[in-house]
């Protein structure tokens, strides 16, 4: 199987990714960050992507959003963690 240098790229960063942190913690990050910074873009997009609505109000809901983070595939929630990094 042939990959492009892209998707080799791609493939070792989650791999490193992996190992230096766990989902687990990278949904708590963004969680956190969503909470202190409601109105950014970065949040706005976390809760599109967790809950489909893009002005959703996540004040107070902070375990709710963590459980729908960690229903996502993991992809997503390395895209939602890059975010907000």
């Amino acid at each position: 199987m042939v990959h492009s240098l892209g998707q080799v790229q791609q493939t070792r960063a989650r791999e490193v990714l992996a190992v230096e942190i766990s989902q687990s913690e990278m949904i708590q990050e963004i969680v956190d960050f969503v909470q202190k910074n409601p109105e950014s873009h970065a949040s706005r997009v976390v809760l599109k992507t967790a809950w489909h609505d893009y002005n959703a109000d996540a004040s107070g809901r902070a375990e709710e959003l963590a459980a729908s983070l960690a229903k996502l595939p993991p992809g997503d929630v390395e895209y939602c963690y890059y975010l907000v990094k």
